[in-house]
């Protein structure tokens, strides 16, 4: 099977960083407003369409990455002191709730995001204790 992709013009856009030369061919690919990257990244959804008809698996991965989603999920701990903190999931919920685990083993929730706002637009994306 033959694919065409689309073709992403290089241009002759050089950067002097310290000194040193650095060639960014494909910046223009970084203004979402210029009217090529738009036609290139049109054509790119496009191919990706006609190559998903193909996959006759997708269905049967999409049901197995939603089930391992649902599953739930507790972050690395992070150790401060005496103190650990966490984020978990459990199965059903859409984010994570920061917690803490006290040095007697106790633990209470920080910060649970759809307590902040149950409209679900407002995530816990980074934090440090």
């Amino acid at each position: 099977m033959t694919r065409t992709y689309p073709l992403a013009e290089r241009t002759d856009v050089v950067d002097d960083m310290h000194g040193h030369k650095v060639m960014d061919p494909y910046r223009w690919l970084e203004d979402a407003d210029d009217a090529r990257t738009r036609e290139w990244s049109d054509q790119q959804s496009a191919q990706l369409e006609h190559e998903r008809e193909s996959w006759s698996t997708r269905d049967t991965f999409a049901e197995s990455v939603q089930a391992l989603l649902g599953a739930g999920a507790v972050s690395l701990p992070v150790h401060r002191s005496e103190r650990v903190f966490f984020t978990q999931r459990q199965p059903g919920q859409q984010f994570g709730v920061l917690f803490v685990r006290e040095a007697d083993g106790s633990e209470r929730v920080l910060l649970d995001p759809m307590e902040l706002d149950p409209t679900g637009s407002t995530t816990l994306d980074a934090w440090q204790p």
